[in-house]
């Protein structure tokens, strides 16, 4: 059944990239096709869980149509780890993840559909394939995952699926309408399944050429098919956005939000405050982010429902086009909805990958993750400190994607 389940994305996401990689002449669209094949070992230390070396053998396709009208991309990352020597429970199994996106537009009206599906044996911890280690680029997973607490051995599906509207009502103001839903899975029913529904609508306006704000209502619904209850959060939300050039970005919104369930027992009412904020500045030969969330969200997998606060940061820079370097880190703190216990981790990850020619590559990293909580956590769950080492090669044709 896992086996199934893992290698579910895989015919689909290179039978759509071979049939996209071909553009019927004279069309004048530029597409960017790009794929890297690598080879990795790594060493995990952890006191209580032990010590564990691994081999990943993994890919990554990323594939973009080029229309501006209607542009498409694919982007596909997975591979298979298996245990060298030491425990074999943590690590070993598929990872995949493939994410789609279509755009449709036109002068007033903008159209998006989108999936983002992912099987992993563990926790997301950094890049796109959430899987430390296997050479790819190390930033934060985008969008954050549903799994925010950080653990070993436990496979699970997620799915996302989004869908957003916009429509321009004039050259100051536009307004929005997008809904999601996300769908968080455990087949060896080690987790706690958990469906999660969201809707939005947004009012925009375009205060100067660099310059917008927004109000936003946002609706979430929390539902779990193993237990009887049903947790609703509605926010408001008030935002700005600048760019103080074409490179340095700016956002913040907060507002507050109020939680409501079917069971007033298990999850009380509350209200929370909801925030925001994020800059991003794009370099020439790199790039560099902070950001920043607070908000509810399905509970990863263990709780009825968590507030969680998160804080990530990176920096990515190419040094006479053979070297690049990469540096992220991260903080989070999550409390259950219906307890008091804090739940708190850090991570921190460092790259760096050295071109030996046109195709070859080599890289080395390092990943240090601790988790703590003030109640009880799955018995599977990183405490910490966990740190892991990891070498490799690779080889393909790339352009390289900033955070």
């Amino acid at each position: 059944m896992k086996a199934w389940l893992a290698l579910v994305a895989v015919p689909a996401a290179l039978c759509s990239t071979l049939h996209a990689q071909v553009a019927p002449a004279g069309t004048g669209v530029a597409t960017n096709f790009s794929y890297v094949l690598r080879y990795a070992q790594t060493a995990h230390f952890e006191a209580g869980l032990g010590n564990w070396q691994t081999a990943t053998p993994s890919g990554e396709v990323d594939f973009r149509n080029g229309h501006r009208k209607t542009p498409f991309s694919l982007i596909y990352a997975g591979g298979y780890t298996w245990t060298l020597t030491g425990p074999t429970q943590y690590s070993t199994g598929f990872f995949q993840r493939l994410s789609l996106h279509q755009v449709l537009s036109d002068e007033k009206w903008k159209a998006s559909l989108g999936n983002d599906v992912s099987y992993r044996p563990e926790a997301p911890f950094t890049g796109f394939s959430g899987i430390p280690g296997t050479g790819e680029p190390i930033g934060a997973p985008s969008p954050p995952p549903s799994q925010s607490i950080l653990t070993l051995g436990t496979h699970a599906l997620d799915n996302l699926a989004t869908g957003e509207l916009t429509r321009i009502l004039s050259p100051a103001y536009s307004v929005s309408v997008d809904a999601n839903y996300d769908l968080l899975f455990f087949p060896d029913s080690n987790g706690l399944n958990t469906n999660h529904l969201s809707a939005q609508t947004e009012l925009a306006r375009r205060v100067s050429r660099r310059s917008s704000v927004f109000g936003a209502y946002i609706f979430n619904r929390f539902s779990y098919p193993d237990v009887s209850l049903t947790t609703n959060a509605n926010v408001v939300m008030a935002g700005y956005e600048h760019a103080f050039s074409r490179r340095f970005h700016v956002n913040l919104s907060a507002g507050p939000g109020w939680v409501i369930s079917s069971n007033n027992n298990v999850v009380p009412a509350s209200t929370i405050v909801n925030a925001n904020a994020g800059l991003d500045y794009q370099m020439p030969a790199g790039s560099a982010f902070v950001r920043y969330n607070r908000s509810t969200s399905g509970g990863s997998g263990y709780m009825l429902g968590q507030l969680a606060d998160t804080v990530d940061a990176g920096y990515s820079r190419v040094f006479a086009r053979t070297f690049t370097a990469e540096v992220i880190g991260g903080y989070r703190r999550i409390q259950p909805l219906n307890k008091s216990a804090i739940i708190q981790a850090e991570m921190g990850a460092v790259q760096g990958s050295w071109r030996f020619g046109e195709r070859f590559s080599g890289f080395a990293s390092y990943t240090v993750v601790a988790q703590a909580s003030t109640g009880p956590l799955p018995p599977n769950a990183v405490s910490g400190p966990l740190q892991i080492i990891s070498f490799g090669i690779a080889y393909g044709m790339r352009a390289r994607r900033n955070f």
